[in-house]
């Protein structure tokens, strides 16, 4: 569904992203050709590996981030109040302008593709594909079928090929898993960004703060009360990643149980 112009706020195409010294915002529609983010070969895709990535990016371009599947957030009333509130004082109109240009073109995390170069492909660490294998299957797949990660298909030396011949520069990094302390039965798949290089090209400058909630609780805390610490279910995958970012999110997990099937790729859109 397209989101009406009228309730659209005009953003500057060269805005900087946060902070200070933060990288300038890309993902505008100047970084878009045929609806697909600049750079990526649509034609050099004969096997329909990526149609399914083309289809959302376009979503994006043509719509906003926001109507990616698995995303809840509703933007046109979300950034109408945001805006209402920058005239009402509590939110800066820098701020509003990062959060609006993310919710509009997907979050760009810091990075800019000037930052992100050539080929980087990783294989899983023991942690993914020993014993814990089944339970990142269980986990990735809860991401599939919620609409947060696209399932690219078998993983196979000619994708590696296709990688290089659709997408300027792409990632595939290796993946790991931890138990989950309250969850013995569940393992949680972790993602090393380290390794490829991304977390180093993000810039995260203005994005610094401390941890303090333990003594803005303790200074309200009355005799007799208590308090309890839940994990908050999916909030950071409710934010969606650029389009044009989704290439160095892709990796693989082995989808099938049987001996000798091959593992699947996939990439995360949030």
């Amino acid at each position: 569904m397209t989101t009406p112009r009228s309730s659209r706020h005009q953003l500057s195409e060269h805005a900087v992203a946060f902070g200070p010294g933060a990288v300038p915002f890309y993902g505008g529609a100047g970084s878009y050709v045929n609806g697909l983010p600049r750079g990526w070969s649509e034609s050099n895709d004969i096997s329909g590996t990526f149609a399914e990535m083309f289809k959302w990016a376009r979503v994006v371009c043509e719509s906003t981030a926001c109507d990616l599947p698995g995303v809840t957030i509703k933007y046109d009333s979300f950034v109408s109040n945001m805006w209402r509130a920058v005239r009402m004082g509590f939110v800066t109109a820098k701020n509003a302008e990062f959060v609006h240009n993310g919710l509009r073109w997907g979050f760009e995390v810091g990075l800019h593709p000037d930052r992100l170069q050539g080929y980087r492909f990783f294989k899983n660490y023991e942690s993914a594909t020993g014993v814990f294998r089944s339970r990142v299957t269980e986990a990735t797949m809860s991401r599939v079928e919620a609409g947060r990660t696209l399932l690219l298909g078998e993983a196979t030396t000619e994708t590696l090929t296709l990688i290089k011949q659709v997408f300027p520069a792409a990632f595939i990094f290796p993946m790991g898993a931890t138990a989950k302390p309250l969850e013995p039965d569940k393992a949680r798949p972790t993602d090393d960004h380290t390794r490829t290089g991304l977390n180093a090209a993000c810039d995260m400058s203005g994005l610094a703060h401390s941890l303090d909630s333990y003594d803005e609780m303790a200074k309200r805390f009355l005799p007799g009360y208590a308090s309890h610490v839940s994990d908050v279910e999916a909030a950071f995958p409710m934010l969606p990643f650029a389009p044009w970012v989704w290439p160095f999110l892709l990796h693989r997990f082995h989808r099938d149980e049987g001996a000798g099937r091959a593992a699947s790729w996939q990439t995360s859109l949030h």
